[in-house]
């Protein structure tokens, strides 16, 4: 018990004390001591805490368990989404040789262990190697940074053909659209090109060359 509340207990039992000996016979305790009676005793029963039951306990520490795992996983997954989508956003001029352009790399990564459609992916980032390449060379040349875009953007498309192998029936429209594409962007660039990176370019432009058949 704390020491005032014992000081208020104190109180009440010398006002006890008082009336037993000042109570006279027939009438009964002075009206301004009952009322001083009452205000304590309703102070006391406000003042004391009230027991929790060791159920009620458990019960509530299983609601808030139950109520933070429902709101915890969304929550993580919107943050994470939340930040893939601003990294792309800020990153999406990064080409390589810049500082942003790992952080580009990590997101374009994460993005795509979420993606559904891992071949199509794939097919998204040999375009976007393509475009880094446009970027390296409007830029002045890009150096050894366009042999090694040439190299992933290959890479790429050679992994999303065995992805794409394996599927039933194999998608050549897609496929078809992609060559298609990649031939508008890739041409105009190899007179841009020096021998040994247009030879790599020309071989790449071969090789999916030979991706394109009929649909069907």
């Amino acid at each position: 018990m704390g020491r005032s509340r014992q000081r208020r207990h104190d109180d009440l039992l010398r006002q006890l004390t008082d009336l037993g000996d000042n109570l006279p016979l027939g009438p009964g305790p002075d009206p301004a001591f009952r009322a001083r009676l009452r205000e304590t005793l309703m102070a006391e029963s406000f003042a004391a805490p009230v027991p929790e039951r060791r159920g009620q306990r458990r019960r509530q520490g299983r609601w808030q368990r139950q109520w933070q795992g429902r709101w915890l996983a969304p929550a993580l997954s919107a943050g994470m989404a939340l930040v893939m989508v601003l990294s792309v956003m800020v990153t999406s001029r990064a080409v390589p040789g810049d500082m942003l352009y790992p952080l580009k790399r990590a997101a374009e990564g994460a993005i795509s262990e979420l993606n559904p459609d891992k071949a199509g992916g794939e097919l998204e980032a040999a375009a976007q190697r393509a475009e880094e390449l446009r970027a390296l060379l409007d830029a002045g040349g890009g150096g050894p940074h366009v042999g090694a875009t040439l190299q992933e953007m290959e890479a790429s498309t050679r992994s999303a053909m065995e992805r794409l192998d394996r599927a039933a029936p194999r998608d050549q429209e897609k496929i078809n659209q992609f060559v298609e594409e990649q031939h508008k962007a890739v041409d105009p660039m190899l007179e841009r090109l020096n021998d040994v990176d247009q030879e790599q370019a020309s071989g790449y432009l071969d090789y999916i060359d030979g991706l394109r058949l009929p649909p069907g």
